[in-house]
Parts: structure tokens; sequence; C-alpha cells
């Protein structure tokens, strides 16, 4: 019996890793609806480079990042530091997107499976 209850909490533990991984897709994915197709002339110059893919993927992301850091940056705290918004530039979007998907998204599934297994107790079973 005791074989069983192991078995199971290793199942339960891969089952909410695939878990915090398919709900973050699913959050990423709605970043990008509304934004057209993934191959387009993001830079306007008339061509269609990979530039212009790398932008596409990371705009979304960056938008939602400095829509939440340019009031912070606007109020009496960025005042105090001494700090300015950040202008909605292709490369503030496309550098701001890249911190977002590799710190932030990261970081919050970091913290989601720490709690989940605090939560669950199932830190022997993946050790």
């Amino acid at each position: 019996m005791e074989t069983f209850k192991e078995i199971f909490k290793y199942l339960f533990a891969i089952a909410l890793m695939l878990g915090v991984l398919g709900i973050t897709a699913i959050i990423l994915y709605s970043i990008n609806i509304g934004y057209g197709p993934f191959l387009q002339d993001m830079n306007n110059d008339g061509v269609t480079t990979y530039k212009d893919f790398f932008v596409r993927v990371l705009s979304p992301a960056g938008y939602v990042l400095l829509g939440v850091l340019n009031p912070i940056l606007d109020s009496d705290l960025g005042k105090f530091f001494e700090a300015s918004t950040i202008e909605e530039t292709n490369k503030a979007l496309a550098w701001s997107g890249l911190f977002f998907y590799a710190i932030v998204v990261t970081t919050f599934m970091s913290l989601v499976m720490k709690f989940l297994i605090y939560l669950f107790n199932l830190e022997d079973a993946l050790d």
C-alpha cells in the first residue's frame, strides 16, 4: 500500500507541474491575442525579417510589463527616485518583453510551484 501512495504522490507532483505549465501557456497565449499574425512587418520598412518576428513575439509582453511599470514610475515613488516613464518604442517593448518572459514569468512559475509543493506536502517527491 505504501508503494501505491508513493506512486500517486509522484504522479500528483507531475500533474501539478504540467498544470502550472499549462496555465502559464494559456496566460501567455492570451497576451498575444489581437496582435495579428506572427509573420508581419512590425517596423514598417516594407520587408518581413527575423527582427519583425522577435518584435512581434516580445512586444505584447512588453506592453503588459510597461503597462504595469509606467504608472509606478509616474507616481510619487518614481519621482522620489527621479525615474521617468519608458516610451513604448519597438526597442523598449522588445527588451521589456524579453525581461517579462525571462524573469517575471519564470519567477512566478517557480513561486507557484513552491507554494503548491508546500501546500500538498510533496517536498520529498521532487528531491
